[in-house]
């Protein structure tokens, strides 16, 4: 549980991409911008930064008219139906995190704190089936800071 003062002297987002497991475990993520619960979240930290590199990988790479380059290969590949494996899956994920990193790297700051600085993402399960595909990954920030979780989608495989 966050408290005031974790957010004294940082931006913050909202929070779009909510834990849905208790902490200590990986964390199964939803898309909710708001629920009946609350009115919206906000975040900072290392889960800014999981869902600031979510938003750049799974951004499908020329889909922004007004900046061609933003986001990756990844989302294209699934269409195409390039992933048959694992290790289809993991290649697509490693070109992906790479054209992420260089973006995300491209926007640091010198007032960004090191937990919202991006270090390194690792494909730590890839779980193909009943035609749907699920990853786990852990990001790490520059800080040191580590986050698991699974990222929020599933897509069809041909």
């Amino acid at each position: 549980m966050s408290t005031v003062a974790d957010y004294v002297g940082r931006l913050n987002d909202y929070c779009v991409l909510r834990q849905t497991k208790a902490v200590g475990s990986s964390q199964e993520l939803e898309q909710a911008l708001f629920t009946a619960k609350d009115a919206g979240q906000i975040c900072t930290g290392v889960h800014k930064l999981m869902q600031r590199f979510l938003l750049i990988f799974l951004l499908k790479s020329g889909s922004l008219r007004y900046d061609p380059n933003r986001g990756t290969t990844f989302m294209v590949d699934a269409e195409r139906g390039y992933w048959r494996t694992v290790a289809d899956v993991r290649s697509s994920f490693t070109t992906s995190k790479d054209l992420a990193r260089r973006q995300m790297t491209s926007e640091v700051k010198t007032t960004d704190p090191n937990d919202e600085i991006l270090d390194d993402v690792t494909l730590d399960v890839v779980t193909l089936g009943d035609g749907k595909v699920n990853l786990t990954m852990t990001l790490t920030s520059l800080a040191g800071s580590n986050y698991t979780f699974i990222a929020p989608i599933s897509v069809s495989v041909r």
